[in-house]
């Protein structure tokens, strides 16, 4: 919407939703058959070098008195897996409004709210386990000597291996991601350009809908457990700035920086019958803290990054442009990952930017 008539200042705004893809990869979910790996003892009973025997005519056929028994009961099947008649495509709702004005000839700004919602989500119960009475919580010390107790929930024995998984669409787990937006761009003297911006985000969730109360999976592909099924993060900024100018004798030097927020330092625990004797089952995974808004954060990612670049004329349609280019020129080497298993080694680096490297190219166009 054009505000005031003049071309200069606009109101934009948008709502979309997006339904989730099935492809063959949901149907295969369910194929009762699988690919599996079945590795047996051999025996060389008649010293021929071979698990098979072949006949003057040509016929060969497996020897199965040299094999030894099958590794695995299942073989060439799958642990039954099972889908919900109601099971719906998971979904996102997604909303915006911004704002973007031409301040003069050259320079403009603009600035925009974001807001998008996850919801229908799906999530994969045991229908022999109920939640509410087959589950004991129990109180164990903070390992980190804070005086402080944390939540485990042990299993009823009674129910150790049994499984029957179910996919299901969980009416209440939801998660939001809500992020404001604000740049600038602007010409400097003829071929000059510059942009600025910074953004705000944070991530927000209502997962209480858990398939086992005790955390699960990874810090990448979470299944959250009670413990920080309901969470909100900081809103953190990410700054970027860049821009090209031209400089004598048709050559050009252009550059970005860029700071993005470190992500979460947060740490897991892990409960076996060592530390608790009375446990159920094998083990149990503990968040310390919570995942979304942790005690430590990993240090900012600040990088800058350069391009020296020349036109060579080569004729009237041909054109050479050699270019050096320097990613992350400062070198930096904040730490990307840590270690996130509570012990002798956590938060012990293990992954760092990678180092500066410069490259050297060019371009030709006829």
């Amino acid at each position: 919407y054009d505000v005031f008539g003049e071309g200069r200042t606009a109101i934009k705004g948008n709502v979309s939703k997006y339904i989730a893809i099935l492809g063959n990869t949901s149907a295969d979910n369910y194929n009762p058959y699988g690919v599996l790996t079945d590795q047996r003892t051999w025996k060389d009973l008649d010293g021929n070098g071979l698990p098979i025997s072949c006949t003057s005519a040509g016929n060969c056929s497996v020897q199965l008195n040299e094999i030894g028994p099958s590794t695995l009961s299942n073989f060439g099947t799958r642990a039954p897996r099972f889908q919900d008649p109601n099971l719906v495509r998971e979904k996102q709702l997604e909303w915006s409004l911004s704002l973007q004005h031409q301040l003069t000839s050259r320079v403009s700004i603009s600035a925009g709210y974001y807001h998008r919602t996850f919801y229908d989500l799906t999530h994969t119960v045991n229908s022999l386990v109920d939640l509410s009475s087959d589950y004991t919580p129990v109180q164990l010390p903070d390992p980190r000597g804070n005086g402080q107790m944390i939540t485990i929930y042990n299993l009823n024995p009674a129910k150790l291996g049994l499984t029957n998984p179910v996919d299901t669409t969980s009416s209440t787990n939801r998660q939001y991601w809500d992020g404001v937006d604000i740049s600038a761009n602007g010409r400097i003297h003829g071929e000059g350009r510059v942009f600025a911006g910074i953004t705000f985000g944070s991530t927000s969730q209502n997962m209480c809908d858990v398939v086992d109360p005790n955390f699960g999976g990874s810090l990448t592909a979470p299944v959250y457990g009670t413990n920080f099924c309901k969470s909100s993060g900081p809103w953190l900024p990410l700054f970027k700035l860049g821009g090209s100018w031209p400089l004598p004798f048709g050559t050009q030097v252009s550059g970005t920086f860029s700071s993005f927020p470190g992500g979460p330092n947060d740490v897991t625990y892990g409960v076996t019958r060592t530390i608790f004797p009375k446990l159920t089952q094998t083990s149990v995974t503990v968040l310390l803290d919570d995942p979304l808004n942790p005690d430590r954060w990993l240090p900012r990612i600040n990088q800058l990054d350069i391009r020296f670049a020349k036109t060579f004329i080569m004729g009237p349609n041909r054109r050479l442009m050699p270019r050096l280019d320097i990613f992350n020129a400062l070198n930096s080497n904040a730490t990307l990952a840590a270690v996130q298993t509570f012990g002798p080694t956590v938060y012990t680096p293990n992954t760092i930017m990678q180092g500066r490297i410069v490259q050297f190219g060019a371009q030709f166009s006829f």
